[in-house]
């Protein structure tokens, strides 16, 4: 004769049943949805990307959020002579800034060389001509300023010539450029450096 289970062990057995299928959907991420398909796995949770200023840092240094700035890069760190560098400048500043712009100079960069273990300032590469101008570029200003506002970029193309009828190219070595600008449109005080750039 089969025995009954007593009415309060069976509801502790119920429970325990319970308690262990929940913590099992749980752990291996299962949702119970009414429907055709019964228990279906979760769907994939948003991916949240943190940014830091680096990439690489000492033992011990802090990490932190990545710096607003203005940056000048080069498409590429090695050339040979005659190929065109491509120049970006771009504004992450959270206000404008102000070069020198496209007259009566058509070059905002300063080009510096790698000679005896210093940088040399080689002076204006008069070549560096504006290919794609920022969004809000209505023109030349009459005051040789332009704006760059935040979240803009200038592209720009030289040639490796310094002068607008020099038929010679640069000399072989280690050369990057300098771009001035201001946050107000007479006070060109600040200076960035591009990426360091070998012509061959």
């Amino acid at each position: 004769m089969n025995k009954k289970i007593p009415f309060p062990i069976a509801i502790i057995i119920i429970v325990v049943c319970a308690v262990l299928v929940g913590i099992i959907v749980w752990q291996y991420g299962f949702i119970l949805r009414i429907g055709p398909s019964g228990l279906s796995p979760r769907p994939p949770e948003k991916e949240v990307t943190i940014a830091t200023d680096k990439t690489e840092y000492e033992q011990g240094e802090t990490v932190g959020a990545p710096e607003k700035e203005v940056v000048i890069t080069t498409n590429k760190t090695e050339y040979e002579q005659g190929e065109t560098v491509e120049i970006t400048i771009s504004n992450g500043l959270e206000q404008p800034i102000w070069y020198v712009g496209e007259s009566p100079y058509p070059s905002c960069c300063t080009l510096f060389k790698w000679e005896e273990n210093k940088w040399v300032n080689l002076g204006v590469p008069f070549n560096v001509k504006q290919v794609v101008p920022p969004a809000s570029y209505s023109g030349p200003s009459p005051i040789d300023a332009e704006e760059l506002k935040p979240g803009e970029s200038i592209h720009k193309e030289w040639n490796m010539k310094m002068g607008e009828w020099s038929e010679r190219f640069l000399e072989k070595g280690k050369y990057r450029f300098g771009f001035y600008y201001g946050l107000s449109k007479k006070n060109y005080t600040e200076i960035i450096y591009s990426n360091e750039f070998t012509i061959k």
